[in-house]
């Protein structure tokens, strides 16, 4: 983003131009660029660019709704000998490959906000939740449960112990889900998220290799 003081003055045409090259020169595979979808001028510049609409995303709220029926639900801190399993929750769950999935994992070790959290059923690790904290605002991402767990309202207890916990300790709560992702937003309305935001993504067809 640029200062509105120092708008429509190429400067970001040059940031972007060289974000680009950037990206090529490490050979990524695509470039995704976002906006929100109320804002005028990303839309419009994002139409003079070789790029073509990819997906939404929601951001969510929760609205303090009153939650219940999550005491039984098992979430600890991760440990380092969760690394596979989060890597395989990445791998299934956001369709990471392999290499993608472990850069990320070593790249969010850094991250002094971000708190990693294994769900777990019957003393074994089959999920993770991940709650990134800034100021008042807590956001949660990376929330996933191995395929063959899923469809069994563990998510869904387990969204709510965390959801109360971070209400509990004084946060506004948020999150991102992809709008065609009917099932998650489901669940999430369920337990009073409530959308505030949405983000349109497009992918960017100009790389030329």
């Amino acid at each position: 983003m640029v200062h509105p003081e120092f708008r429509r003055q190429g400067i970001f045409t040059k940031l972007l131009d060289d974000a680009i090259r950037s990206a090529m020169e490490r050979n990524y595979k695509s470039i995704i660029l976002n906006s929100p979808a109320q804002s005028h001028s990303g839309t419009g510049f994002l139409k003079q660019l070789p790029c073509e609409f990819a997906f939404s995303e929601f951001q969510m709220k929760w609205s303090g709704t009153e939650l219940d029926d999550y005491e039984d639900a098992v979430v600890r801190p991760s440990r380092r000998e969760d690394e596979e399993t989060e890597i395989q929750l990445d791998i299934q769950c956001f369709r990471f490959t392999e290499k993608e999935a472990r850069d990320y994992y070593q790249r969010i070790l850094h991250e002094d906000t971000l708190k990693t959290m294994m769900i777990e059923k019957d003393g074994c690790p089959v999920g993770k939740i991940r709650v990134d904290q800034s100021g008042r605002e807590a956001w949660i991402y990376g929330f996933s449960i191995l395929p063959e767990y899923q469809g069994k309202g563990l998510g869904r207890k387990v969204l709510k112990k965390v959801v109360a916990e971070q209400g509990q300790l004084g946060y506004d709560i948020f999150l991102e889900v992809e709008a065609t992702n009917e099932h998650a937003l489901r669940l999430y309305e369920s337990c009073g998220f409530k959308t505030i935001q949405r983000q349109d993504y497009y992918q960017y067809i100009g790389l030329q290799r």
